[in-house]
Formats: C-alpha cells, structure tokens, sequence
C-alpha cells in the first residue's frame, strides 16, 4: 500500500459531494415524488410523535411533556426521541413524515462522508477511490439502508464512522483535539436517541483502539487511557440533556432489565447467514413474498457484489503478502465476530457477551451486531480495489481513476435497486392527516368532546390491527388504501395523528403505573367483549374505569362485535377492506371530564403498592402520610380547561367548588416535575388512585395551574450548553493556533 499524505480539503469536498450526489440519485423517489416512508415504526411511532414535536416547535415551544398518549408521559425523557438533536431544526420547516424520510437521506449522506474520511484520513490511509467505494458501500448498504424505519438509530449511525476514525487519531497522536472529537461524536449519538448504537459503537472503538495500540509500549496505553476517558466525559457532558432525564425517567418505568429471552427476540437464524451475499434468497416483504425465519429490516447486511468480489480479493491478498495480513485478518475477525454475535443464542457466543459485558441486558435484538459487519465488509472491499488500484498493471493515474469511477457506478447500480426495494412510500400529503380518507376519523374528530382534548380513545384489538397492517412478511404496498385503513383501526399512537388523545400507547419505556393501568383497562374491555368478565361487578364497572381515565370513545377491531358492555353505548361500526374485520366504536356515556372537582376523598398510605382494578378505583384518593376518610363519595363537578398545553395546564373551578373548596382531580399522568398553583401560591401535586395529579384547593379558590419543570432536563440542559460551549471554545482556539 503506498503511504498517502494528508488529504488537501478540495478532495473532501470532491468526496462529499459526490457521496451526497449518489444518495441523491439512488433515494430520489424519496426525495423527489412527493412521497415518504410510512411502514413499521416509522409511520405508527416516530410520526406521530415528530408530528406533535413540531406543532410545538412551530410556536416556539420546546415540549417537555407528550399529552398524547398514556395519558400522558415526558417527552424530553423518552429514550426513543431527539429534540435536542441538530437535525430536528429542520423539523419546524418539514412534514413530519416529509422531515423523517429527508433527515434518514441526508444521514446516509453523513455515515458515507464520515466512512470516506475513516479510510482516507484514518490509519489506512487509502487512496480517494478506494475510500469513496468503501463510503457508497457502507452508506448504500442494507444494514444502513434497512434501519430508516428507526430513524434515531440511523441518525446515531452515521456518527459511528467519525468515532472509529477519532480513536484512531486518539492512539496514533494522543491530542485534546482528537479526544474532543471523539467525545463530539458519541455525544452526537446519545443525542440522536439511540444508546444501543453507542454502546455498539464503543466496544467497536475499544477493539479497535487495542488492535491500534498493541506493541506501542506501557506510555502509550496510558495516554490512550487517559484521552479516552476525557472523550467519554466530553460525550456524556454533551448529550446530558437527553439521558439525564432518561434515567430520571427510568425508575418509574416498566423496563428495566432484559431476560436472555428477551434480549435474544430479533437475531440472526443461520439460515440468513447468507444475507450479505444473497439479499434476497427468501423472498422481498415489499412485494409480500417474504419466507425468512427473522425480520428482513434486522438481518439485512447485503452491502454489493462488487464489495463482496473485493473483500475476497483483499483477503487473498492478505494471506499472500505479510506486510497486509495483520491489517486484513483484523478486519475479518471483526466481520465474522459480527455475524456469530448477531445469531443470538443459538450461536452461543452472545450467552457469554449477554452475562459478562457490561450494558448487554438493557437491549435487545443480537442482530444489530451486524454493525460490525457492515463496517468490516466494506473495509475490505476498499482494501481491495487499493490492491487493484495500486498494483504495477495500474501504474497510469488516469487509467486508475476510470476504473475507480466504473467500479463505483458498478456498486450504484446494483444497490439502486436494492435499496429502492426494501421500504414502500405513500404520499406525504396522506401520511400527514390520514382523516382525509377515513369518514371514521373525520366522525370522531368531529366530536367536540374528542377534539377538545377533554376526552379520549381507547383502542382495544391492537394486536389484531398489526397482525394486518404490520406483518414482517408484507409490507401492504399493495394494499388499497393501507394508510387510511390503518389509521381508523386506531393502533396506538396513531390518534394522535387525527388530533385525538390517547389512553393507552405504544413506547418502548412506559411509566410502570401508567401502563398497569392502560393495561387493566385493555384486559377488562377483551374478557368482558368476548364474555370472559368475572363478574357482573367488574363488567359494570369498566365503563366508570374508563371514565375515569376520560376515555370517551372505546374502539374495537376484530370479525366479530364485541359483547355489550354496561356503560358503553355502540355509535359507529365500518367494514374494512380485508373482508375478515371490522370496526366498532363506543361511546362511554359514564365519560368524566378530564379536570373536575371531588367534594369528598379518601387518604391512603403514602407509596401504597399499586394494583388497579376495575373496582377498586370507582372511589377517588390521594396518598397521604394518614389514613383519613371523609364524607361519603359524591358525584364530582366538571372543572373547565382554560389552557390545554402540553407543559401548562389552567383550570378554572367551578362556582360550586369555589365556594365550598375540595379534590381537584386532573386525569393525566403524575410524574415529578410537576408543580401546581392555586390562585399564584404554589401548592403540592398529589397522587390521585396512584396515577393521577390532584391538588386539594380552598375554599374560594378560583383558578389552577399545572405546570412541568423538571429539574433533570433543566440540570442537563446547563450541562449540555456548558460543554457545547466548551467544545465551540476549543475549536475556536484551535482554528487560531493553526493559523498562527
């Protein structure tokens, strides 16, 4: 390999462009036909939350809290979504599903920039075409490629080029201004909302860091130690906006550690080992002929054939000339490593990852450790065409650069296809306000109640709707009016996308009370719809359940109605297109508003345990340090929501409560952080039935306000604005030093 000098900044601009140019060619119906990416959790989770994050940004408001679902959890919190991310600048000017599907092309762009300077600057210091072959390799790859359904983890991924090739100038020069940009990078990726990929990427750096640093004595290890830590804390500084209130968020959630049965729920079967040269052997789900035994979006790490045809070279090379074997055999362990580690348990070597290193029980799916292949494979395919390049039958430069452009339309035109093939599109104008072609949204957006946000939907048969909609095996690109029909069965966190909130929800961490009592609500309304309910009791008291969660219209999806329920009165039914199911919506007539006023209450222990049940959360509490009863119950008073923000909530009282005082009972989720005033003097937020917030108001009270303030995201906001400061004083520091 011939040494190669530092690359003038004209060549990375050539690069860049060029890398940006491919992505553009091969994504234009993304980019370009008005359409946008919709399937999996692309368009029932990032959507609709994007979609509210920019109704709020659009008025200048950073949201802290998501109303919209599990009546309602924290937004700056959920582990799964990026508002202090750089990209979501862009969201205020973008459709959501217009923004995710733009930001997904553009980070492909990024993860290939990054790669052709992991090649070029880093270690290996390759020559210009070989590293831009090894970036469209990596950014048109399917494990890249596959991963726009979650748009997060593709955002981290494109900083994991950067981080590699920052540990690398960390061992070989041992400067502060490699170990900032190390640390620049990972906070990056903790702040594009997918600690997974971080984690991956660095034990991927720390492999790579010990193959760097081997035999360069006991000083060098030292330094690189030293630095490395300081990157750590600059990332963990950066991004601790985001995970501070992740955590914070953490210990009143359900998740908390993964069995090895759960970890090991979307791995690699041995019969795909395969996939990186055969992609699609058991069939392609976006045309419904899907045979694979693991989900196609998971075990994709298909990366070209001509990459394919010159990692072998190199590989052959490798064992040939001793001066390339060291360098070649590191890169094939990392990409077979990869590949055993992504089976799961069957291969036996991710049971002795899972119990031995550390962060493994906090994630699922094992073939995600495909990254490494996806980074190894590409490796070696510019190894390759280096060896190609630079052998003596190659000795004229312009001979050299034709073969490297035709190599490199050689990759685009088999990955054209291949990329265009996995994800369907849907007009953009569709995926933003599905009620356009569903007469039952556009019923239940008319209800005042539901539009007002004063009551909401419950969907029960979920499962039923993704069994149809969401299938692994096909994708619905064929299916007439797939966008429509999926949003009137209501999924979770679809109804957010109508204006509807929602009492249950879809989120990988959801608050634990939350969810128990989402779910006690979900598992009466089944045994009770399909004649299972234990008694008449608790039959009779799902819809008062119901009502105390403000639910005003219950939606089953499902062949057959469902039984009647006490309390629920049938208002609308819809044949879907499948010919097997229906809709069937319920209006509860036992609806309580979401603010009102109880006259009487009862004191319970404080911490109680929490087990609901339809019954026993008929009469209201709140958690005291005494247990005092008071008056019988009575029927509570509606209370009028004057302000309904996401953050900020003004209630005025009734005339009736102002006079004689009482319960205020606010049915959306407590969590701490939130702070009450009663007429400008502050007041402590209680814990109603073990969920909700309440505020116990005087006698002449008139007026409410709930307002979140979380001191987590306030501390990690100092913190992150502290080291993004320091970061952009170093920089400037630096820029002066060269020039001086």
């Amino acid at each position: 390999m011939p040494p190669a000098t530092r690359t003038p900044k004209r060549e990375a601009v050539a690069a860049c462009a060029l890398l940006l140019l491919v992505a553009a060619c091969v994504f234009w119906p993304w980019l370009f036909a008005g359409r946008a990416l919709y399937w999996g959790d692309f368009g029932v989770y990032f959507q609709p939350g994007l979609h509210f994050e920019r109704a709020q940004l659009a008025r200048g408001i950073l949201p802290l809290w998501n109303p919209w679902i599990y009546c309602g959890m924290p937004f700056v919190g959920n582990p799964q979504m990026w508002p202090l991310y750089p990209a979501t600048l862009l969201l205020p000017w973008l459709p959501a599903s217009r923004f995710l599907t733009v930001s997904c092309v553009l980070h492909l762009a990024l993860g290939g920039a990054f790669f052709w300077a992991f090649l070029r600057r880093g270690a290996l210091q390759l020559g210009w075409w070989p590293s831009v072959l090894g970036a469209a390799s990596f950014m048109l790859g399917g494990y890249l490629v596959t991963k726009a359904q979650y748009p997060n983890m593709l955002q981290a991924l494109a900083w994991t080029p950067l981080a590699l090739l920052m540990t690398e100038r960390l061992i070989l020069r041992g400067t502060a201004r490699a170990a900032l940009a190390l640390g620049f990078a990972l906070g990056l990726q903790l702040l594009a909302a997918h600690a997974q990929v971080t984690l991956y990427t660095v034990y991927l750096a720390l492999i790579l860091g010990l193959f760097r640093v081997w035999g360069q004595g006991k000083r060098a290890w030292l330094r690189s130690a030293g630095w490395g830590i300081v990157a750590g804390a600059v990332g963990l500084g950066l991004s601790c906006g985001q995970w501070l209130p992740v955590v914070d968020a953490r210990r009143l959630a359900v998740r908390q550690t993964l069995s090895l049965i759960h970890v090991n729920r979307l791995h690699l079967p041995f019969v795909e080992l395969t996939n990186w040269v055969l992609p699609f052997r058991y069939g392609n789900p976006l045309h419904g002929s899907y045979a694979g035994a693991g989900a196609a979006w998971e075990t994709a790490c298909y990366a070209g054939t001509l990459t394919v045809v010159l990692a072998l070279a190199a590989l052959g090379r490798g064992l040939r000339v001793p001066e390339a074997r060291r360098e070649t055999l590191f890169w094939l362990a990392v990409f077979a490593g990869s590949l055993w580690l992504a089976t799961g348990i069957s291969g036996g070597l991710f049971r002795v990852v899972y119990a031995f290193v550390p962060g493994m029980t906090l994630f699922h799916d094992p073939a995600r450790f495909l990254l490494g292949t996806a980074i190894a494979l590409p490796v070696l395919g510019a190894l390759g065409l280096q060896a190609v390049l630079y052998s003596p039958r190659l000795a004229q430069p312009r001979l050299a650069h034709w073969v490297g452009a035709a190599c490199l339309l050689a990759l685009v035109l088999d990955m054209t296809p291949y990329d265009r093939g996995l994800y369907p599109t849907q007009p953009v104008r569709l995926l933003e306000d599905p009620a356009q072609g569903s007469a039952v949204l556009r019923a239940e957006r008319a209800d005042p109640v539901l539009a007002s946000r004063a009551g909401r939907v419950l969907t029960v048969d979920d499962d039923a709707a993704s069994d149809e909609f969401q299938q692994w095996t096909d994708y619905g690109a064929q299916l007439p009016g797939y966008v429509p029909r999926l949003a009137q069965t209501m999924m979770p966190n679809l109804p957010a996308l109508a204006g509807l909130a929602d009492a249950g929800g879809y989120e990988p961490l959801v608050l634990a009370r939350s969810a128990m009592l989402s779910g006690t609500a979900i598992g009466s309304l089944r045994a009770a719809g399909g004649g299972q309910a234990r008694s008449a009791q608790s039959a009779n008291a799902i819809a008062p359940l119901l009502g105390w969660m403000s639910v005003r219209a219950v939606i089953a999806y499902r062949p057959q109605p469902p039984l009647p329920i006490p309390g629920l009165a049938p208002a609308l039914t819809w044949a879907d297109g499948d010919g097997v199911h229906r809709g069937f919506v319920n209006v509860n007539t036992l609806w309580q508003p979401r603010a009102r006023v109880y006259p009487a209450w009862r004191v319970v222990p404080r911490n109680a345990p929490f087990a609901p049940s339809p019954v026993m959360l008929l009469e209201p509490t709140v958690e005291g340090n005494a247990s005092v009863s008071h008056a019988a119950p009575a029927a509570p008073l509606p209370a009028v929501l004057v302000r309904d923000d996401p953050d900020w909530v003004a209630v005025a009282l009734p005339a009736a409560a102002t006079r004689t005082g009482g319960l205020l009972v606010l049915a959306d989720t407590h969590f701490p952080g939130w702070a009450a005033q009663i007429d400008s003097r502050p007041a402590p937020v209680l814990r109603a039935n073990g969920v909700f917030r309440a505020v116990v108001v005087p006698a002449g009270a008139r007026r409410v306000v709930f307002s979140y303030q979380p001191v987590s995201v306030r501390l990690g906001l100092y913190v992150s604005l502290l080291t993004t400061a320091l970061l952009a004083a170093g920089g400037v520091w630096h820029a002066r030093k060269e020039r001086a």
